[in-house]
């Protein structure tokens, strides 16, 4: 984490742990960490809404760009409870660095998707 946000060894973070639902289905768990000198405060009622709302309306951030992987995996024992899956089942994750417009990295999330609920579309402009 401490890589991915560019921080020092005592800088701190704030951890979310959300779970996703689609159609009252799960559809993904989403572990985010926030560079707390950029993000000082997230509470529970930020957390149950748009947190990227927050950040840029209250906070008045400017996000720039994010990289963004993918790749395929097995869910773990945690994983596997949480998204009502069997542990070993497969899994996409996705891994995002969320920065400001001016460079500066504030999120790093992983999300892993429920292999059944999630369905991706892609468009491609030529």
């Amino acid at each position: 984490v401490r890589t991915h946000l560019k921080l020092n060894k005592n800088e701190k973070v704030i951890f979310i742990k959300r779970l996703h639902f689609l159609d009252n289905q799960i559809l993904c768990i989403e572990t985010s960490y926030f560079n707390k000198n950029i993000v000082p405060t997230l509470d529970k009622k930020i957390a149950t809404q748009s947190i990227f709302s927050h950040i840029q309306k209250q906070l008045n951030i400017n996000i720039g760009f994010s990289d963004i992987y993918f790749y395929v995996d097995f869910l773990n024992k945690n994983e596997s409870q949480l998204l009502e899956l069997n542990e070993g089942d497969p899994c996409m994750r996705h891994e995002l660095i969320f920065h400001t417009n001016k460079g500066m990295p504030f999120d790093y999330s992983n999300i892993v998707y429920h292999f059944k609920n999630a369905k991706f579309f892609v468009p491609i402009q030529s």
